[in-house]
């Protein structure tokens, strides 16, 4: 085994460094770690390439899927961890999950699940821990100064913060209250939607960490739908409380349509786990009107009937369990000789897209497409000059390239072709 290891953490998303950067500080009495981001070429992803045998976490199966594509064959130990603790929709359940050497789960219930389901794959599923909930709290504790401003001056008792996943329909929005001390809060990838909401008094604020942190906080109470916020707040106020309609959302969010149904005997049911929400304790959008203007709240908070097994542990060492897992997985890093001398081909595939984006589009690559570029090239069986041509050629004739080139930003590109000394 070598002397040093070097672990990497894996992002695609900005949700994937959130859910991995509290886990750094645990795991450097293991190695030497860095942090590797897809969706920006980095000195660490061409480390990543060429070491003789790495471990990397992952939040994602899209990130683990870039790294497997950017060592091509050569090996590396994978440990799968969420982003997020709800285990309602069905990719929290289905076999991605093997792909990994070892997955730590957010909850109890999520590792039962996978255990059951995957019996002879039972060893990779024995650990859970979501250091997320220690970093959510470590920010809430720092929270101090005035209150956030989307509470627009109400007093403590008038703050109900409203939690949505993602989904939600933002016109849907204006059927319920519009009042000052109501705080709307969505999902990031619903930013432009929020930034259209037509509320006079109430307001929607687009979540990140230190702002959902000091929104928590500061709320007096908390009505959430099937987000994993909502769990990780229920286990940090008393007063969360659980909503579900079909009619707040755009769509059924990747989740069965009985899943909101009230009239069918799968309404709230999780899947393989025994379980399903209480339909007396979980709001309707009617209820959460209610709830919303003033009236007295019917159902109780979700720590009262939430199993401990469906909630993430706060512990304050949530990171060192989740980083413990490491230490078992160094056993398998057996020394293999020296580092590759060059990256895989894949890894110069990936390295001549991101060249396309910022000569013929500039900007920087977006991914998952920039690796859809990238697996093209490197299949292709064209000489290297041939086909960087070609798909200079193919992003010169984009739609975006030609809006650029209208526009009179774009220059003819140096095109560079890296070759090796064969």
């Amino acid at each position: 085994m070598p002397d040093i290891a070097n672990i990497y953490l894996f992002s695609s998303e900005s949700k994937d460094r959130y859910c991995l950067s509290p886990l750094e500080s645990a795991l450097a009495k293991f190695g030497r770690v860095g942090s590797v981001s897809i969706d920006r070429m980095c000195s660490g992803m061409e480390q990543f390439a060429t070491d003789c045998f790495p471990l990397a976490v992952f939040s994602s199966l899209s990130a683990f899927y870039a790294a497997k594509f950017i060592r091509g064959d050569r090996r590396f130990v994978a440990l799968g961890m969420e982003h997020g603790a709800a285990p309602f929709k069905g990719y929290t359940y289905d076999p991605h999950f093997l792909n990994y050497d070892c997955y730590v789960s957010p909850t109890e219930m999520w590792a039962e699940r996978l255990r059951l389901l995957y019996p002879g794959d039972a060893d990779k599923f024995l650990t859970s821990a979501y250091p997320r909930l220690d970093d959510l709290k470590a920010r809430i504790d720092q929270v101090s100064g005035d209150p956030h401003g989307a509470w627009s001056g109400a007093p403590a008792l008038a703050r109900d913060l409203v939690i949505f996943s993602w989904g939600a329909n933002l016109d849907a929005l204006t059927a319920l209250p519009d009042r000052a001390g109501i705080v709307y809060l969505v999902h990031p990838s619903m930013r432009a939607a929020a930034e259209r909401s037509r509320l006079e008094r109430a307001r929607v604020v687009v979540s990140a960490p230190d702002s959902a942190a000091k929104l928590i906080a500061e709320a007096h109470s908390i009505y959430g739908d099937f987000s994993s916020m909502t769990l990780e707040a229920a286990v940090l106020k008393q007063r969360t409380f659980m909503f579900l309609d079909r009619d707040l959302y755009t769509s059924d969010c990747d989740l069965k349509a009985s899943f909101f149904d009230r009239s069918s005997s799968d309404f709230g049911v999780i899947e393989h786990a025994g379980f399903r929400l209480p339909a007396d304790d979980v709001l309707d959008v009617d209820g959460l009107f209610a709830a919303l203007n003033g009236g007295q709240v019917h159902v109780q908070p979700v720590v009262a009937w939430a199993p401990l097994k469906l909630l993430p542990k706060l512990s304050g060492q949530e990171s060192a369990r989740a980083a413990s897992v490491v230490g078992s997985l160094l056993g398998a890093i057996k020394e293999s000789g020296p580092s590759f001398a060059a990256p895989h081909d894949n890894m110069i595939a990936l390295k001549a897209v991101e060249r396309a984006y910022r000569d013929v589009l500039g900007r920087g690559p977006d991914y998952p497409a920039a690796l859809t570029h990238a697996r093209a090239f490197a299949a292709s069986a064209a000489p290297l000059p041939v086909k960087t041509l070609n798909l200079y050629s193919s992003f010169g004739n984009s739609a975006e390239a030609q809006r650029r080139w209208n526009a009179s930003r774009y220059r003819m590109p140096r095109i560079s072709i890296e070759l090796d000394d064969a």
